[in-house]
């Protein structure tokens, strides 16, 4: 089976440095969140950190502001330029229609949102790991 561990902590503000006081898996998943956005500078830091043996799996953020489309750039820069990086795209899924997903502030997820993401980040995990069902 697929053995994981959970850790939360932001990649700025020196999250990096204190992740490393934690076990890392063969597929690490950050989720970028709404609150705060990820710059070039941290994820060549995280990138340094995991390595390329390691599969990363980066996820884009959705609310509706103007920052949200600079920190997924950067994501979205970095899954094309490592192929040790996989793309889980929850700005996209929520584009068109925020309210199949979300909850009315358009941020939080609601109850079929959970159950897609939970499966968004499973398929994208076995996708890392080569594994097809």
């Amino acid at each position: 089976g697929i053995k994981f561990g959970t850790y939360r902590e932001g990649i700025g503000d020196g999250g990096i440095a204190r992740l490393k006081n934690h076990a890392m898996r063969d597929v690490i998943v950050f989720l970028l969140g709404t609150n705060g956005g990820v710059t070039a500078k941290e994820m060549n830091e995280l990138r340094d950190y995991v390595g390329t043996k390691r599969k990363i799996v980066l996820m884009t953020a959705y609310r509706e502001n103007v920052d949200i489309a600079k920190w997924n750039e950067v994501v979205y820069r970095y899954q094309n330029l490592y192929d040790n990086i996989y793309l889980m795209d929850w700005y996209i899924i929520n584009l068109a229609n925020p309210n199949n997903y979300l909850l009315g502030d358009h941020v939080h997820v609601n109850e079929e949102g959970s159950k897609y993401f939970a499966k968004m980040v499973r398929q994208t995990v076995l996708e890392a790991l080569e594994i097809n069902e």
